[in-house]
């Protein structure tokens, strides 16, 4: 432990603790039982900085020892030790930063059957605590479970262990100054891999913020919650564990500052698989969840979720699925002032396999929201699908899919309302042997409406997967994936309403070998763009089809059969008042690129269509 205590000057406290590593398991006699392996020993530290006018700086950090090696078939490496770590800044009217840091110790490796040890888990609840009527600069606590040990010869790898950072906080009379930060992370601990085994499943990663703020007016902050989940252990003779989970909640409530408040979830990717039969584990699952409150000022939430990445499979083991990731109104915002709200889902990708790949995880995003007495709101919403996995003796993974919908309802005090959708379908895994797959689809759709007389912005935009390359003759790359975007705006008090959709196919995936190459994705809009005011409205939509892909010995694809087609067809109607009213529109259309050929014959051009019509009406 470590105090400092200081009156009228600067005050700073650093504690680093580690503990012991496990004793070496005793030799046994002839005929005797294997003896058991010491666990690594426990780690405290604390650290404590007071000063009564000066600057404080406390900072604590706490390692567990690692457990001994374990031997035999009948015994296991030892656990990691604890750790525990806690700091606290106190001042009377300075002001400083505190930090706290424990990391669970390592799970010992396993020989002559011995199973790996298991790693030691780490809970921290309120580990960092401020008390001052100066400034905060930073307060932050780090959680990070131990990995588990390796079986080196026919045992089970060790449990990575599980890391939980929850904070929560009343900064009181402390002033958050401009760009402070307020942050909770925690880190999963990886599956120990058992070389002749099993492996040993991943730690799960759990990160929550819960703070409360009495801060300078108008002072700019972060406040992040971050997890990420363990990686599964790997396996020398079967399938892959799983990765962790992650879940991360962020929430503040600021009294007149703007807080900018993220929380990131990342699913823990799979253990590696092997053997016919095997495949890498399963992408971990994330949640991720953020809220935002501010009385009268900017305030800021977003959540980035990512599912974990497919485990890798070799000797012939298929690649791991990558995990799906969904999320529902995850972000929340209040505040007369502006208001910006932003999730994005973002599937995992598939594990790469010498059997066939792992199938990319879908992506979906829906976000609804309505302000209430918001001068502005703003909104954004993503979905990326992820990648299937490469095959280098088998069938490529298939791509993820990625939907996106977004609905924002504006009050009539509201002076700006816009929101932006955005979906990308996943490239879809390529094939060593055979066909590649297609790439993923992708749906976007934004619809605003104002009630008063505020400005409308409306946007939404789609692209569609690439495909995945074949190889072999008669075989083909994979073709592009289709996308498909729709947007509005409505002013029901006469605002300037604005619509943007823009829709890319996908691009078709390249042969080699002999093998043809992949059409380029269709992309096809039709009163895509639509608005409705008594004001001014603007509307653009563009459609641009996947380019086919080349072919290495092979047809590149660009005839009908596999031709990226494109129409863009726009047929709006605005009601009008007897007062002047501007109507631009923008329609575009862009047929895809041909595929080039290195050897073999060439289809014909890929042929493209635009059509475009326009109504008014007087309303």
């Amino acid at each position: 432990m470590a105090e400092t205590v200081i009156d009228g000057e600067a005050a700073s406290a650093v504690t680093s603790s580690v503990g012991g590593n496990g004793g070496a398991a005793g030799t046994p006699g002839t005929g005797g039982a294997s003896a058991a392996s010491g666990n690594g020993g426990a780690a405290v530290a604390d650290s404590s900085a007071t000063s009564t006018t000066g600057a404080f700086y406390a900072d604590a950090t706490a390692s567990g020892g690692y457990g001994a090696a374990g031997f035999g078939s009948d015994q296991t490496g030892g656990s990691g030790g604890t750790a525990t770590a806690t700091a606290s800044g106190t001042s009377d009217s300075g002001s400083g930063s505190v930090y706290a840091t424990q990391q669970g110790g390592f799970g010992g490796d396993g020989y002559g059957g011995a199973d790996g040890g298991a790693g030691a888990d780490s809970t921290m609840t309120d580990a960092v605590s401020v008390s001052t009527t100066g400034g905060l600069y930073a307060l932050r606590q780090t959680s990070g479970g131990g990995a588990g040990g390796t079986a080196h010869d026919g045992g089970d790898g060790g449990a990575g262990g599980d890391a939980t950072s929850a904070l929560t906080a009343d900064t009181g009379t402390a002033q958050i100054v401009n760009y402070s930060s307020v942050q909770s992370t925690a880190n999963g601990g990886a599956g120990g891999e058992g070389t002749a085994g099993l492996g040993g499943a991943a730690g799960d990663a759990v990160a929550t913020l819960d703070l409360t703020s009495g801060d300078l007016s108008g002072s700019f902050h972060y406040s992040t919650a971050t997890a990420t989940g363990g990686t599964g252990g790997g396996s020398g003779m079967g399938s892959g564990q799983a990765g962790g989970t992650a879940t991360a909640d962020a929430s503040v409530i600021s009294a007149a500052g703007s807080p900018y408040v993220t929380a990131n979830a990342t699913g823990g990717t799979g253990g590696t698989g092997s053997g016919v039969g095997s495949s890498g584990g399963a992408g971990g699952t994330a949640a991720a969840t953020a809220s935002s409150e501010s009385v009268a000022n900017y305030v800021y939430a977003n959540a980035y979720q990512t599912g974990g990445s497919g485990g890798e499979g070799y000797d012939g083991a298929s690649g791991g699925a990558g995990a799906d990731s969904t999320m529902l109104d995850a972000v929340t915002g209040s505040s007369t002032g502006d208001v910006q709200l932003g999730q994005q889902a973002t599937g995992g990708s598939g594990g790469r396999g010498e059997g066939t790949g792992g199938d990319g995880g879908d992506a979906t995003s829906a976000l609804t929201a309505e302000t209430d007495g918001a001068y502005s709101t703003l909104l954004y919403n993503y979905a990326t699908a992820g990648s299937g996995g490469t095959s280098t003796n088998a069938q490529g993974g298939a791509a993820g899919n990625a939907k996106a919908t977004t609905t924002l309802t504006a009050d009539a005090v509201s002076s700006s309302a816009s929101a932006q959708g955005s979906a990308s379908g996943g490239t879809c895994g390529a094939s060593d042997v055979g066909n590649g797959q297609d790439g993923g689809s992708a749906e976007a759709a934004t619809t605003v409406t104002g009630l008063g007389a505020g400005n409308v912005g409306s946007s939404a935009g789609a692209g569609g997967g690439a495909g995945g390359h074949g190889s072999g003759a008669g075989n083909r790359g994979g073709a592009g994936g289709t996308a498909t975007a729709t947007a509005r705006g409505t002013s029901d008090g006469g605002g300037w309403v604005y619509v943007t959709v823009g829709q890319n196919g996908g691009f078709g995936g390249t042969g080699y070998g002999g093998a043809d190459g992949g059409a380029g994705g269709d992309s096809v809009v039709i009163d895509a763009a639509t608005g409705s005011t008594s004001g001014s409205l603007s509307v653009s939509q563009s459609a641009t089809g996947g380019g086919g892909a080349p072919a290495i010995s092979g047809m590149a694809q660009a005839a009908t059969a596999a031709t990226p087609r494109q129409s863009c067809c726009l047929r709006t109607r605005a009601r009008r008042t007897s007062t002047a009213m501007s109507l631009p529109m923008v329609v575009m259309a862009a047929g895809g690129s041909m595929g080039s050929v290195a050897q073999g014959a060439m289809a014909a051009l890929p042929r493209q269509t635009l059509r475009s019509s326009t109504t008014r009406r007087p309303g």
